[in-house]
């Protein structure tokens, strides 16, 4: 399984204080403006300075950093966006929405589509084939859409290129390329046409930075990649991790340290558990239960004493640093500028280790549940099927079905589940030689018919998938040009679709 988040950030956030964290990643796009930091005092959340007074009164229910000169945040349930003054550019309106990158930003109004707006709020685009969409990188967004198919999406909203089947995208377009998974869980990359440049032989892949990637190979080791796939460092450590663009955290046994792009040890392994420099001077480290600093050379500068920690993020100057249950402000002597008094933060995480947040839409994509079945009725057959021609050996076959299963589920989407089932006559009673009888399977038997029986994961939509399948399909019962015979009925919370290329009794 992928994980959210790396090693090195779950170390970060030590001792349970990850929940007392928003992330706010940079991955791709436009970069945080971390002149105003938002914090949360009590149940409010609000933005301050780097002296830590309040520009921006706590009012909000949750926030984020700025991005594009804006800032996401949420109110009553419902998410606009405001300006470093606080004013609102964008009044709370949407149940789901990303935040800026290049310009524009993927909105959701309750019960909608995803749409596309610019930072006037205008709408560019609205998908309602999209499921979910992540904020803009290197001019594209990556998208995923229902049948588990992902897009590369333009700027302007439309599909520039289709993924191939069968594989998940996993990061955004860094340095002209995106870790993939396929079927067998094995990773990856593509570039922006959708193809596939990197083959999937890895056991687990991390996104390209200044033109390498970390990878992990089967027997547990980890080593990084260049853009062609030749490793630049062999697979030797027990872990690699981002540390900045001209390093990597390694770990050699329990023991964390530093190494270069070309894996030369610079920092010999000899911490608990380490976490990056990422463009600072000073990385946090764990030594016994807390957390302290050490330098390039790896010389302890700001003694344990943090109960969590975060690399100096903040113009490389000012770190988060929690204690007493607290989140307060450090400078790169480890003095206070901000004592420890807020309940949560938001960090400006980099992309390395944390993807953007993606909007979900909220739109019941009907014409689509539609079009899909549709399509399995196409040529007179059922997904290619001639029904009646068919054996119940191979109905089996075709949906990898065991034993004497007569029927396949399918969880098409976030809104709708169905079921194929095979109509005939697949079994019969005979003698058992004595005085009973047992059940004899007909293997060769033919299908009499396919029964579709479909469930909405809402009862509301129902009604509307149930007048849009008899749009498709021109009536509730009868034949199709094609000559398919069909019959469609609703029961209770279930809509039921009989077909044949017989006529059914």
């Amino acid at each position: 399984m992928k994980k959210l988040f790396s090693m090195m950030i779950a170390l970060a956030l030590l001792a349970g204080c990850m929940c007392g964290v928003t992330s706010c990643s940079s991955a791709g796009g436009s970069k945080a403006d971390m002149s105003l930091l938002a914090v949360k005092m009590g149940d409010k959340w609000g933005y301050i300075d780097h002296e830590g007074k309040f520009v921006i009164n706590p009012q909000f229910s949750k926030a984020d950093c700025f991005y594009d000169g804006l800032a996401r945040v949420c109110l009553d349930g419902k998410y606009g966006y405001i300006d470093k003054n606080g004013n609102y550019v964008i009044t709370p309106q949407y149940a789901d929405a990303t935040r800026f990158s290049e310009g524009i930003a993927w909105v959701v109004s309750p019960d909608g589509p995803l749409c596309l707006i610019d930072k006037s709020g205008e709408v560019i685009n609205v998908r309602r084939d999209l499921l979910y969409a992540y904020p803009f990188s290197e001019g594209v967004s990556i998208a995923k859409g229902y049948e588990d198919k992902y897009y590369i999406v333009d700027k302007i909203g439309n599909t520039l290129h289709t993924v191939s089947e069968g594989l998940r995208v996993q990061s955004d377009f860094r340095d002209g390329l995106a870790q993939v998974t396929d079927q067998e869980y094995k990773d990856g990359y593509i570039n922006q046409q959708g193809e596939l440049v990197i083959p999937c032989t890895f056991r687990d892949a991390k996104p390209f930075v200044k033109g390498q990637a970390i990878v992990e190979v089967e027997n547990d080791r980890w080593g990084t990649i260049d853009k062609n796939g030749n490793y630049v460092i062999n697979p030797q450590f027990d872990r690699i991790a981002y540390s900045d663009g001209d390093s990597y955290v390694i770990k050699v046994g329990s023991q964390h340290g530093w190494c270069d792009r070309a894996g030369k040890i610079t920092i010999n392994p000899q911490f608990d558990e380490v976490i990056a420099f990422w463009g600072g001077d000073l990385a946090p480290v764990v030594m016994g239960n807390k957390i302290g600093y050490v330098d390039q050379n790896g010389k302890l500068q700001i003694n344990p004493q943090f109960d969590g920690a975060s690399p100096f993020l903040i113009g490389s100057k000012l770190a988060w640093v929690f204690t007493g249950g607290k989140w307060g402000l450090i400078d790169t002597e480890g003095k206070y500028v901000i004592n420890p008094q807020f309940d949560e933060i938001s960090l400006d995480l980099p992309s390395e280790i944390s993807r953007a947040r993606a909007a979900y839409s909220e739109n019941f994509y009907v014409e689509g549940v539609a079009a899909h079945v549709k399509k399995l009725l196409e040529s007179n057959c059922f997904d290619g099927m001639k029904i009646t021609q068919t054996s119940i050996t191979d109905f089996r076959k075709k949906y990898g079905l065991s034993g004497n299963a007569t029927s396949k589920e399918v969880d098409y989407s976030r809104d709708v589940e169905y079921t194929i089932r095979a109509v005939g006559t697949f079994s019969r009673r005979v003698s058992d030689g004595w005085w009973g009888t047992q059940l004899e399977q007909l293997p060769n038997a033919k299908l009499d018919a396919v029964r579709l029986t479909l469930e909405t994961k809402e009862e509301k939509n129902l009604g509307t998938l149930f007048a849009e399948l008899r749009k498709v399909l021109g009536s509730e019962k009868g034949q199709r040009d094609g000559g398919q015979y069909f019959e469609l009925s609703r029961v209770g919370a279930v809509i039921t679709l009989t077909v044949s290329d017989k006529p059914l009794d």
